[in-house]
């Protein structure tokens, strides 16, 4: 792959008992995405499951790191370095709980507001300046850890698959125009 190609991770953690859950978003929209370009079957690889495919005459890689959140940083550098690709061609597709449940937004580098995957990526990278796509989880009232490790609600669940396929569109406009393009056409969308 060259250096044109990008590199897309979908957050959250391995095994079953984590893949309903809300810090798992990102890789259903990540296995979303895997489904509706026709990807390969996923192999293992870079700590984690891994596929390349072809998008629009572009090659696209797609990484669901298997070392869990917290250390995630470690399985996309591993592939980032494989794929010779920078910060500037990576997005990551994660949870927010600073998002209201249901919003996504676009954002281009900034802190980790508290997410330990982006904190493990941005150290592991060289640094915050990758594209990621924030799938609003909303605040808990509650135990962070607990909230974000817990399944969606009954009155929850009919929103997902509506946010996924959002976030889908997010990653396609991505891929073909830029992340400034992309901000202008989501970030103002209910």
């Amino acid at each position: 792959m060259t250096s044109q190609g990008f590199l897309i991770a979908g957050l959250g953690n391995p095994g079953p008992e984590y893949a309903r859950t809300r810090h798992n978003l990102g890789q259903r929209a990540l296995f979303l995405c895997a489904q509706k370009w026709c990807a390969p079957p996923f192999r293992k690889r870079f700590e984690g499951e891994y596929v390349q495919c072809e998008l629009d005459g572009a090659t696209v890689a797609l990484l669901f790191p298997h070392t869990y959140m917290n250390v995630s940083g470690r399985s996309i550098a591993a592939a980032m370095r494989h794929l010779g690709i920078g910060p500037d061609r990576l997005i990551v597709l994660h949870d927010d709980v600073d998002l209201a449940f249901g919003r996504l937004r676009v954002k281009l580098g900034g802190g980790n507001g508290g997410h330990n995957g982006l904190k493990s990526i941005s150290g592991s990278v060289g640094g915050p300046d990758y594209i990621r796509v924030r799938l609003g989880v909303g605040r808990p009232p509650g135990d962070m850890v607990e909230y974000v490790l817990s399944a969606f609600t009954g009155d929850e669940r009919p929103a997902i698959p509506g946010m996924l396929e959002k976030c889908v569109e997010i990653v396609e406009t991505l891929l073909k125009y830029d992340v400034t393009y992309a901000m202008n056409a989501f970030n103002g969308q209910p």
